[in-house]
């Protein structure tokens, strides 16, 4: 998830050139890179706080994946979920008050949310498959997240509060990782088939299922830029095995996963693509810094 910063000047994203992933800002131009965290093992998934003065992402640095959240200059470092079980992908109400998450503490994966002000955790959904990747609408009212209570993973959505969960994809293949569009009229995700992944947007109900990008790479985890007239992905259609005598060797489990993953950009027709990152080492899951 490329994340950008709420002023639209920075974004957020992982990177394994130091040699693991962790978390890296870049200017929106993509210049000044530099690292926010290191650490031996994996930060991920990192995502801004609407006030733009936290970073929220997930580490398997105690020995198990947790929430964490750190400052905007990759200070103060903190678990927020704290909990023996699996908990990931966070995504700020936009109070940037609470996260909401999924995990499997209770036995099978749900979604839940913890106020960071008081601590209270609190469990969304209740069915006993699989409910991932939640991603709150900037105008607070709905959570989109991914669930395989139909077979294969769709996206749904459902109110802020849990109820209400409704299948919105409805694709024989799997649809996963859905973002909003800034004005929350729209989400983004992307489809894995047998063969690669593939971005696409819809509308919040549902309708106007259109796919953005047709390569025989994978393109996946994408998201908005702040105004709405950009998608930022992470792909790997440039098929470079090896760059600047480094060779990718990284498997992320998709299909046709080689060669170096990089942080992509296109208009949300799926034209105007341009390559943001080229450096040794796979870059990806980009988010913007608001303001």
């Amino acid at each position: 998830f490329p994340a950008w910063s709420p002023n639209g000047r920075q974004i957020a994203y992982v990177s394994d050139r130091a040699g693991d992933d962790d978390i890296w800002v870049m200017d929106a131009d993509g210049n000044n890179a530099r690292a926010l965290t290191d650490n031996r093992n994996p930060d991920t998934v990192p995502v801004w706080s609407p006030n733009g003065q936290q970073i929220a992402f997930v580490s398997i640095r105690s020995g198990n994946w947790e929430v964490y959240v750190m400052d905007a200059d990759g200070r103060s470092v903190r678990n927020v979920s704290d909990h023996p079980a699996e908990d990931f992908m966070p995504s700020w109400s936009p109070d940037s008050r609470r996260l909401v998450f999924h995990s499997d503490r209770d036995g099978s994966f749900a979604l839940y949310i913890i106020d960071r002000e008081t601590g209270a955790i609190q469990r969304l959904t209740r069915d006993a498959v699989g409910d991932l990747a939640p991603s709150w609408s900037p105008n607070g009212l709905q959570i989109a997240f991914q669930s395989n209570r139909d077979g294969d993973f769709e996206i749904y959505v459902m109110n802020a509060d849990g109820s209400n969960p409704r299948n919105l994809s409805r694709n024989e293949h799997d649809d996963v990782n859905a973002n909003w569009s800034p004005d929350s009229h729209q989400l983004t995700f992307f489809f894995n088939d047998t063969a690669t992944t593939e971005i696409y947007t819809m509308n919040a109900d549902g309708s106007n299922q259109r796919r953005l990008t047709n390569n025989s790479a994978n393109d996946f985890n994408p998201t908005w830029s702040l105004d709405g007239q950009r998608i930022w992905f992470g792909s790997n259609r440039e098929r470079d095995l090896n760059r600047n005598g480094v060779d990718d060797t990284t498997d992320y489990g998709y299909t046709n996963d080689t060669g170096y993953e990089d942080v992509w950009s296109m208009a949300t027709d799926g034209s105007d693509l341009r390559n943001i990152t080229s450096a040794p080492g796979d870059d990806y899951n980009p988010a913007f810094r608001p303001n």
